[in-house]
Order: structure tokens, then C-alpha cells, then sequence
């Protein structure tokens, strides 16, 4: 993404304000196509009669339409981010775990060759990639939680991975999900089933989808919020059970505590050979 130096509120309030204007942007669009269809049709269309414009032509019917580029286009932003949100990944690199070792119980992760093999060490902040290999990776991100999730419905365990036989070691890769607080949060205010529902409302069921946005609204952000305090709660006891092992079993075997003891002597006392005493 580009950098700039423009002051914007934090990731979750600007994510919520992108959601509500877009929300406002797609009830006036609706609200115009609804009022524009009222005031061509005027109940002739219902009688199936053509329709007379203020010169007695008879008129075409347009079948694109502004409003319906309009939909088309909150849509399509819709999908956007979540397409975004669904693929930003963070990578991280096992030097320890080669291909020898246990592989990790991951559907993300996967057999990558050594860096000693690459002659340097990749950058973990990689360009943003395009539309393209967003939705290839989104599709591939599919693919393996639908094989996932068949073997587990059939009680299969998954089959080892194959790796590749090159030359050179190999290291392991988890290719960690890691979506941003702004397109959580708009995803659960503006995500692609509030435009369908906006586009699918009329004039008479318009009460009941907009209680049905606001409660999918609601349901994604107690789900995400409850996660997020689960993943929260998870990092505290791990690094606390980390800690009572340190301060408990292993802190008291590597600083063990001793006595100097030493026998003291007067200088009196002390015999000299040299001297003869």
C-alpha cells in the first residue's frame, strides 16, 4: 500500500466509519432506485401495459442502469476487503525443523528450500501481491479446509506431505493468517452479504433485512471479539506456565544457592621454616 503522512483515526474506529458510510451510500442508492421505479412504473408495468413518456413514445426499457452500476461497485468493495482480510499472511521460517525432523500439524504449513541453499535470507515483509494471486491463494486456502475437514468426516488421518527432492536442505514454513483490526472490523459492518441484502430490498421487506444486517453485524463482532480474547487468553497462560517453570525448576538449578565457608588464622599462629620458628 502506499505510505502517507495523513493523521486517521485507529484501525478500529476508521473501519467502522468506511462501514457505515458505505452503508449510507447503499441505502440512498437504494432509496433512489426504489423512488424511481415507483414514479416510472405508477402501476402500468403490474397491468402489463407498455409505459408512455411525456411525448406518447412509448419507452425502451435500459437493462444497466446507474443504480445498478452503483451495486455493482459497493459489491465488488466488498469482496475486496474480504478478499484482503482472508489472504494477509505473515510467513515465518523454522531454521531448526529441517526436512528430517516432525513436521508440523499444520494445513499451513509446507517444505521450503535452506536459506544457505537461497544464499540469503528472504525478507518476511514481501510486496503486496495482485488480485490475481490473491484469489489463487484464496482458492488453494479453500481447497485445503475443504480436503482438511473431508479426512476429518471420514476419520482419515492426513497423509504425510511429500517433499520435493532437490538438492540442498529444506526447512520448514507456517504461513500464519494475520488480518488487520481495520478490515476485521469492516468486514463486520459492510461485508458482502449486507450489499446482497441491500440489493435483494424493497419497499415492503425493508424492516426486516435491515434487522437482519444489524443482527449478522452483531453476531460477526461477538464471534470475532470472543476469538480474539480466546487467542489473548491462550498467549497469557502459555507465557505463564513459561514463567512458573522458569522461576520453579530451572532458575533454582542454575543459580544455586551455596555457603563460603573458610577457616581464619592469626598471622601469630603461622609458622615460618625459613626462620627457624
Amino acid at each position: 500500500m502506499m505510505r502517507h503522512d495523513i493523521p486517521l483515526p485507529p484501525p478500529k474506529i476508521l473501519g467502522r466509519i468506511i462501514g457505515i458510510s458505505l452503508h449510507v451510500a447503499h441505502a440512498y442508492v437504494k432509496w433512489s432506485d426504489l423512488h424511481q421505479a415507483e414514479v416510472m412504473e405508477d402501476g402500468w408495468e403490474a397491468l402489463g401495459l407498455p409505459i408512455y413518456d411525456e411525448y406518447g413514445a412509448e419507452e425502451e426499457q435500459v437493462w444497466i442502469t446507474w443504480s445498478m452500476i452503483l451495486h455493482a461497485s459497493l459489491l465488488i468493495l466488498a469482496i475486496s476487503n474480504t478478499l484482503r482480510m482472508l489472504t494477509r499472511t505473515r510467513i515465518y521460517d523454522f531454521q531448526l525443523r529441517g526436512e528430517f525432523s516432525q513436521p508440523i500439524a499444520s494445513v499451513n504449513a509446507s517444505f521450503i528450500p535452506s536459506p544457505v541453499k537461497r544464499g540469503t535470507f528472504q525478507s518476511k515483509q514481501a510486496s503486496d501481491p495482485t488480485i490475481l494471486s490473491r484469489l489463487f491463494r484464496l482458492f488453494l486456502m479453500f481447497g485445503r479446509w475443504i480436503a482438511h475437514a473431508w479426512r476429518f468426516l471420514l476419520h482419515h488421518p492426513s497423509s504425510a506431505r511429500s517433499i520435493e527432492r532437490e538438492d540442498g536442505p529444506k526447512i520448514q514454513r507456517v504461513e500464519m493468517w494475520d488480518p488487520s483490526q481495520r478490515e476485521l472490523v469492516l468486514f463486520q459492518t459492510y461485508s458482502p452479504l449486507h450489499a446482497m441484502l441491500w440489493y435483494i430490498i424493497q419497499s415492503n421487506n425493508w424492516m426486516i433485512m435491515c434487522c437482519i444486517m444489524a443482527m449478522t453485524s452483531f453476531q460477526l463482532g461477538i464471534v470475532v471479539k470472543s476469538y480474539s480474547h480466546l487467542v489473548k487468553d491462550r498467549q497469557i497462560v502459555d507465557a505463564e506456565v513459561l514463567n512458573e517453570y522458569q522461576q520453579r525448576f530451572v532458575n533454582p538449578r542454575l543459580n544455586v544457592v551455596k555457603k563460603d565457608a573458610c577457616v581464619m588464622t592469626h598471622e601469630a599462629e603461622m609458622i615460618h621454616y625459613r626462620d627457624g620458628r
